[in-house]
């Protein structure tokens, strides 16, 4: 008899409690902000409110062991439970669209954040954001404080600095960007909880981001070279370092194109080769069927002036013997200086280039 219905109870109750928690504290949000809330709706929620304080048919009298206080039928309690809870469902998803764009886990949980009296709550009304504030401080100290060094210009140079000159000036340049993360996570965080849209299960996203800003910071300020040219020129390091950890995707960008014109450079010879080698056979078809089409237009034209001359038969004949020749293969092909190149295979002569390009011309078939 241990613990028979104590399983359902306590996962209806659980979610009772849930939903009812998130009502009340959209209620609140609601009615604080000037929002316009039915009347209807916070007495049900007040109804439902004074429901959930009555005890339910069971006490706890021994450990683990639960046994009714009075005779009830065992469907009573579940029934009573899923019919509160399909009430403030109900609620809950009115609310919800009354509170909209904020959601009920954020309204929740700034209600309970606000609660607690804490000695670091006056940096933030949530966890991440008094990190952030603990973060953004202690970087604008870092910067300050060894900016203070006379060996701190700003200007890292690594052929003629070198102990802690040179580690002081790391030190300085990595600051500024944190300083450019910290900025870039409290704006984003600031305007998340003021709409009300925050959510904890990104807050591991911005440990990353952290962490990825003075990896890009860094990189941007002391790995990348700045051409004299560049637009990047008249930034300080400092300043480069801040940009840095501020945009992490601009430095992914530029990283992202180095590599492209890096690996377009090792692939690109084999196929500029490879391209420029047909392009120039191409060319050298193409040039060779044109030159063809016009010798024997040429002498097609010469043969229709003697036919309009009202030349002889035999004259015609001749004329006619002449293109046939240009047109059937001959055993030996004629040198053609004037087509062929160093690259390229030597070209069939004229009187052979027309039945081979009409039969196996690449650009033709």
């Amino acid at each position: 008899m241990k613990q028979s219905m104590t399983p359902a109870r306590t996962d209806e109750s659980g979610l009772e409690n849930q939903l009812l928690n998130e009502c009340q504290a959209m209620a609140r949000y609601a009615l604080t902000s000037g929002m316009k809330v039915p009347s209807t709706l916070v007495e049900k929620l007040a109804t439902c409110a004074a429901q959930s304080l009555e005890p339910y048919n069971t006490s706890s009298h021994e450990e683990g062991q639960f046994e009714p206080e009075a005779p009830v039928a065992p469907t009573t309690p579940p029934k009573r439970l899923g019919d509160h809870a399909n009430v403030l469902a109900r609620i809950h998803g009115q609310l919800a669209a009354i509170v909209a764009p904020a959601t009920p886990r954020t309204i929740l949980l700034l209600a309970e954040e606000a609660q607690k009296k804490g000695f670091w709550s006056f940096l933030g009304p949530v966890p991440l954001v008094r990190g952030l504030m603990v973060l953004a401080i202690l970087s604008m100290a870092a910067l300050v404080g060894t900016s203070l060094s006379e060996q701190v210009d700003g200007k890292v140079d690594w052929a003629h600095e070198s102990g802690w000159q040179l580690l002081l000036e790391e030190l300085f340049v990595l600051s500024a960007a944190a300083i450019g993360v910290s900025f870039y996570s409290l704006f984003q965080v600031s305007r998340y909880i003021a709409e009300g849209t925050y959510d904890p299960k990104y807050n591991a996203s911005y440990s990353i981001r952290f962490v990825l800003g003075m990896v890009a910071g860094m990189i941007l300020a002391l790995l990348i070279p700045i051409d004299n040219d560049s637009a990047l020129q008249e930034f300080s390091k400092p300043t480069l370092a801040m940009l840095g950890g501020f945009s992490v995707v601009v430095v992914y960008r530029l990283l992202r194109r180095l590599v492209d014109t890096v690996d377009s450079l090792v692939r690109g010879e084999t196929q500029d080769v490879a391209a420029a080698q047909e392009q120039t056979v191409r060319a050298h078809y193409a040039e060779q069927e044109s030159y063809n089409r016009m010798k024997l237009t040429a002498s097609l034209i010469k043969l229709q002036q003697q036919v309009s001359a009202n030349s002889s038969l035999e004259d015609l004949q001749r004329e006619l013997d002449r293109i046939l020749e240009t047109l059937i293969p001959a055993d030996e092909e004629e040198p053609s200086s004037r087509l062929t190149t160093q690259d390229s295979p030597q070209p069939p002569a004229v009187s052979t280039a027309r039945p081979a390009l009409v039969e196996h011309h690449p650009m033709t078939s």
